[in-house]
């Protein structure tokens, strides 16, 4: 059997591409509107007073705290160390093609953690920010909740502060 199909109207034509036109035009400017606009890699941060291994986890954890947010595009790198220069990290970071690069250090004494961290522009090779955040708690703690906080600060972000309560519910006993 053969089917014929009707070719439309020269006018129902136009209107078919003008809804293409528009409805291509809204998706390219909501991808626009929420890609991130930093290309960014976060380089393992140095342990003073914690392992390696516990450096290089807390930095895994603040790439996907800084990823969530949504601010940077974050280039997963492993990088040791071996580029202890902000000449060689801007290099390394045309080399591999993002805009910049996070690094920093953690240190422990006792129960309080500081983590110095730090954003280089590839471009310049210029520290853009520089920040020590301050931590008093266990390991776990900085990892859950002190990480999001630095995480917030380096992407220049107002946490998001939950929803109030609206009112609180009590049970009544009748008598």
């Amino acid at each position: 059997q053969f089917y014929y199909v009707q070719q439309p109207e020269k006018r129902d034509r136009t209107r078919i591409l003008k809804g293409v036109v528009i409805i291509a035009t809204m998706l390219l400017g909501l991808a626009l509107a929420h890609s991130p606009e930093r290309k960014t890699a976060v380089f393992t941060f140095e342990g003073n007073g914690i392992s390696y291994v516990d450096a290089a986890f807390l930095t895994n954890q603040l790439r996907n705290e800084l990823s969530d947010l949504g601010a940077f595009s974050v280039v997963r790198f492993q990088h040791s160390g071996w580029c202890a220069t902000d000449a060689c990290r801007a290099e390394v970071g045309k080399f591999i093609g993002v805009q910049k690069i996070i690094g920093g250090s953690v240190s422990k004494v006792r129960n309080q953690f500081t983590v110095s961290a730090w954003i280089l522009d590839v471009q310049t090779g210029q520290l853009t920010s520089v920040d020590d955040y301050e931590f008093k708690g266990t390991f776990e703690e900085l990892r859950r909740s002190g990480l999001k906080s630095l995480a917030y600060r380096l992407a220049e972000m107002e946490p998001q502060k939950p929803a109030p309560l609206l009112s609180a519910a009590r049970s009544i006993k009748k008598k």
